[in-house]
């Protein structure tokens, strides 16, 4: 109220300024004085009618009149002193006489009492805050305000002032009073002030989800649009491009994304959970791309009841390498069920290098931060199960990140890529041979099915069905009448181009099996090639796994592999080269392998009917001859490895001939000259052993009439020498040393004499050495004393022992 003027007339207080007139307030009666004290006026007003003087105490700020009394005297003057809080009321006349009423102002506590039982709310939150209280004093306020409000039913206004609580009162003091079915709307407006107080700092997950369940009970789909665009980060954060931007070391910037989490005001995951579950999918995908929730995003737009496969995959298009990596492999499968060639195209410029982001027009945005992210790419190995059920986009894609060749690949893409090309060759392989098949069952329909085998000619009944001219040999069994020849076959275009598939898949296993680049585990692909009877592979492997060192660990395994491959196609010069290598390699027989070719090789050479050998080439079983002159060509090979183990003797010959008796139906003629050669060799071996025999016999006797001889001899010189005789000690001494060796003459007593021995002589040798004993021996005291001084008397005793000195 400073610098203005205060008027008093009979129909009111009016306020004027040095330039304009101010603000005025409503006094009925002729005015006798007028005062002011801090935002109180006091005035005083006779009435006419009451012949009495009113004084009335208006508060300005609050407009209201806080204080209104009645007085018979007239009032002279209203005295006041600024900040004191007290006025003086001078009056004059009555009976009384002159007075001076004082008035004092009351406490703020006190106001607020008496304000609060008159109700009076607002005019206590005026007066509150101009009192400088506390904020929660203030709230304290207000919310006993709004449960004045409540309690009159006045629920719009009970939610003004509840909303003015907000951060100090619990919000579920307030939505406890409103959850009831009539009250949504009232519950919607304090969850919307809840959410935008402090920027919905004191909202909570199950507030927000309060809230959007309200707005979809409403069905106020306005409102949900309010909400989503009210916390939209920024005009020009919001789409695709704005979870697109990269900084200068080629990723995203994580604060952008923050950044946008922090405007809004409220748990964007929650928003866009609830509005999904709710039916609302536009409102959640809105949600979700104005965040960049990507995951939200995919998650929403492909579970939705109509997805959009193609706004999915350009969405995911605008976003980073290493989101767009993360995405696909939680995602990627319903893309490449619904889009294959699109998503596989993805996939392979990921992989490759050769992926860049799109802008917002579409168009690929390079800017510093992809640039310098160019060279990054992705591992196919995190794509793989994408395709569990699109074999065919799988080898696409697998095949182009091979060819790529920018990167090494891990050897589970190439093993993969092996097994899919394998599969593929099968199924062509497959279909091909169905109409061979059928064709083959029914020829044997018409021939009366397969023969049956004659009991007769079991070839356990006889050992020597080699020798089909032998007496002891049952007869061999007729031989089947040669097949009529085969009417020429005219390959239909559909035959040609069966063909033409099937080689052109075959070219695509061995390209890879060929491929240095390609890191494929050998013995995985081997086992791969065998389950699906890819023979060409078969051979590749075995031939390469056999030159490897590696391949020894396991024992000759893949030795035996490519000998049966080789069986199988009919090649007897590999497996014959591949026996002699064995040999050579390992510098020992392995009589097993012989075994078992020569086992094969005889087993095949029989003659059936083509039937016959259709259907063993059908199970798998040995392939048979169908013509005489294969059959002879399979003699002549079996002649010709005989000729090998005979030269390298690796199989003793009573076992080969045990093999070449398995077979009824071999001709004799086959290993007559193995045979032959065999039983020569048998004769000579009879003869040389009897010539050993007869000269051994006569050494022996010559060596008994020997020892006869000599024991006579020393007999009859023992009888004729006499001691006392000097003249005949010489003959005896002769005789001894020409008959009787050294030895036996100690052996009786006597000692010869070393002198007269013949040096030559092996007896003398040991005599020389039984003298040195003896005379080491003799030296007692010298052997105590080496004992004595020896530092392992073990040692020295033994040495003793060796030497002969301890008996």
């Amino acid at each position: 109220m400073e610098q203005q003027v205060m008027v008093g007339r009979d129909d009111g207080v009016y306020f004027f300024t040095a330039e304009d007139r101010g603000g005025a307030a409503g006094f009925e009666g002729r005015k006798q004085a007028l005062g002011m004290v801090g935002e109180y006026i006091f005035v005083a007003s006779h009435h006419q009618k009451s012949k009495k003087t009113e004084l009335s105490i208006y508060d300005l700020r609050s407009k209201v009149s806080v204080h209104s009394t009645k007085i018979k005297q007239h009032v002279a003057a209203v005295l006041t002193a600024e900040g004191s809080g007290t006025a003086f009321v001078l009056t004059s006349g009555g009976a009384s006489g002159d007075a001076l009423i004082r008035l004092r102002e009351k406490d703020t506590s006190s106001k607020l009492d008496l304000l609060f039982k008159m109700n009076l709310f607002s005019h206590a939150i005026i007066l509150a805050k101009h009192a400088k209280l506390s904020d929660k004093e203030v709230n304290d306020i207000y919310r006993m305000y709004g449960d004045h409000k409540y309690k009159k039913c006045d629920w719009d206004g009970a939610i003004n002032q509840y909303s003015q609580t907000i951060g100090y009162t619990e919000p579920s003091y307030v939505i406890r009073r409103f959850l009831d079915a009539q009250r949504i709307q009232n519950l919607t407006s304090y969850l919307e002030h809840l959410h935008t107080v402090d920027d919905g700092e004191h909202a909570t997950k199950d507030h927000t989800t309060l809230l959007l369940n309200c707005y979809t009970k409403l069905k106020d789909t306005e409102k949900l649009d309010q909400f989503i665009s009210s916390s939209a980060p920024s005009a020009g954060a919001a789409g695709p491009a704005a979870a697109s931007s990269i900084s200068g070391s080629g990723s995203v910037e994580q604060g952008s994304k923050v950044g946008s989490k922090s405007r809004a005001h409220f748990d964007v995951d929650t928003a866009i959970q609830v509005l999904k579950q709710a039916g609302y999918d536009e409102h959640a995908l809105q949600l979700a791309r104005q965040h960049k929730d990507h995951e939200w995003y995919m998650r929403i737009q492909l579970n939705r009841p109509t997805p959009d496969y193609e706004d999915a995959l350009d969405y995911i298009g605008h976003l980073p390498l290493y989101k767009i990596e993360d995405l696909l492999k939680r995602h990627g499968k319903a893309l490449v069920t619904h889009l294959p060639e699109r998503t596989t195209g993805l996939l392979m410029n990921l992989c490759s290098g050769r992926f860049q982001q799109q802008g917002d027009d579409g168009c690929s945005k390079m800017d510093e931060g992809l640039a310098a992210s160019a060279g990054l790419r992705c591992n196919p190995e995190l794509f793989i199960h994408l395709f569990v059920d699109h074999p065919d986009w799988l080898q696409m894609f697998l095949d182009n990140v091979l060819k790529d060749g920018s990167q090494p690949v891990s050897p589970l893409v190439a093993n993969t890529l092996l097994e899919l090309l394998l599969r593929d060759w099968a199924d062509v392989h497959r279909r091909m041979r169905q109409p061979r098949a059928a064709a083959a069952g029914g020829d044997a329909a018409a021939d009366g099915g397969p023969g049956v085998a004659d009991p007769l000619h079991d070839p356990l009944l006889g050992v020597g069905v080699v020798g089909s001219g032998a007496a002891s040999a049952p007869a061999a069994p007729p031989r089947p009448p040669p097949p009529p020849p085969a009417a020429p076959v005219t390959k239909q275009p559909q035959d040609m181009e069966m063909v033409h598939k099937l080689k052109t898949r075959e070219d695509a296993v061995m390209h890879l099996l060929r491929n240095d680049r390609a890191p494929y585990d050998r013995y995985h692909a081997l086992v791969l090639v065998q389950v699906t009877d890819f023979k060409l592979g078969q051979y590749f492997l075995y031939d390469r796994l056999a030159k490897d060192s590696s391949a020894a660990d396991l024992g000759g395994v893949v030795t035996d592999l490519l000998v049966d491959h080789h069986l199988d196609r009919g090649n007897i010069s590999e497996v014959m080269r591949i026996c002699k290598r064995e040999s050579k390699a390992n510098g020992r027989s392995n009589p097993e392998l012989w075994s078992k070719v020569l086992t094969h090789m005889v087993a095949r050479c029989e003659l059936v009917t083509e039937q016959q050998a259709t259907e063993a080439l059908r199970r798998g079983s040995i392939t048979k001859c169908s013509d005489e002159e294969e059959l002879e060509e399979f003699h002549e090979e079996l002649e010709s490895f005989l000729t090998v183990i005979e030269d390298h003797q690796e199989l003793a010959p009573y076992q080969v001939v045990g093999i070449l008796c398995s077979n009824p139906s071999l001709p004799l003629s086959v290993a007559k000259r193995f045979i032959t050669k065999f039983m020569r060799a048998a004769v000579d071996a009879i003869h040389d052993n009897e010539e050993k025999c007869a000269s051994l016999h006569a050494s022996t006797a010559h060596m008994s009439a020997r020892i006869g001889e000599l024991d006579t001899t020393s007999q009859s010189a023992d009888a004729t020498s006499a001691p006392g005789r000097p003249g005949d000690a010489a003959p005896l001494q002769r005789s001894h040393v020409g008959t009787t060796p050294p030895s036996s003459a100690a052996s009786r007593g006597g000692r010869a004499d070393p002198a007269a021995l013949d040096p030559s002589l092996e007896g003398y040798k040991w005599e020389e050495m039984q003298r040195s004993m003896t005379n080491g021996a003799s030296n007692y005291e010298a052997n105590i004393r080496e004992l004595e001084q020896s530092p392992d008397g073990f040692a020295t005793v033994a040495g003793f022992f060796g030497q002969g000195l301890i008996r």
